[in-house]
């Protein structure tokens, strides 16, 4: 079980363990969810986000997205650290790499986002607005590896740790406050984070259609 007491890195490993739970807890859902999706529009995409209590006694709010390209699942375990503030850690069963969101994310996102709803609430409506992502390193030669995560509402700021395997996300910064400078940035990662929800030939699609766009060879070349 998650304990105030635990890093960053312990609240991840405790984590996992309740995947085979939280799968077999998903089944039903996810099957409905795709139900509702083969009886409406097919194009349409669907989401929602269920809330969890694991045996192990940890906390999940879990988000599943149906789209034409299938099921995709979200799983954020959330806890409170010894202050007493809501933390929160994006786990994924494969193994691949972590996000933990300490818990000055959620105080950023409630001066601009939902600021009249409890701190629990307000954390159910960031992870169901904010599930997709893209990451971008700012320097990859530089000896801290600083990382923005481009999210729908704005931007994640955050430190990765290669040895832990896990992304330190530190802030939020929404769209508003964004130099004008970094709008072209956040295009691309709009861009990019729209093609993780695409299916193959969605995607051979738009990228054969930017390639008429010679001015986004930029953005073909990294999203490729």
């Amino acid at each position: 079980m998650i304990v105030p007491a635990m890093t960053e890195w312990e609240v991840v490993r405790d984590a996992v363990k309740d995947f085979p739970a939280l799968n077999r807890k998903m089944q039903r859902p996810m099957e409905l969810l795709a139900r509702r999706h083969k009886k409406g529009d097919r194009k349409a995409v669907l989401d929602e986000i269920h809330a969890y209590h694991a045996p192990t006694g940890n906390n999940w709010y879990v988000v599943l997205r149906y789209c034409k390209a299938g099921i995709q699942i979200f799983h954020f375990a959330w806890y409170r650290g010894r202050d007493g503030h809501l933390r929160a850690a994006y786990v994924r069963e494969n193994g691949s790499t972590a996000f933990h969101f300490s818990y000055h994310v959620f105080v950023q996102y409630s001066t601009r986002f939902s600021p009249d709803v409890t701190a629990q609430e307000r954390m159910r409506q960031f992870f169901l607005n904010n599930y997709m992502y893209v990451c971008h390193e700012v320097d990859p030669l530089a000896d801290e590896r600083e990382v923005i995560t481009s999210v729908n509402q704005g931007w994640l700021f955050g430190v990765m740790d290669e040895e832990e395997n896990l992304l330190y996300l530190t802030t939020f910064v929404d769209q508003g406050k964004f130099f004008p400078n970094q709008h072209r940035l956040e295009e691309r990662l709009e861009f990019e984070r729209s093609l993780g929800g695409l299916t193959p030939g969605q995607k051979a699609q738009v990228l054969a259609k930017l390639k008429e766009t010679p001015q986004e060879e930029e953005w073909l070349r990294k999203a490729s």
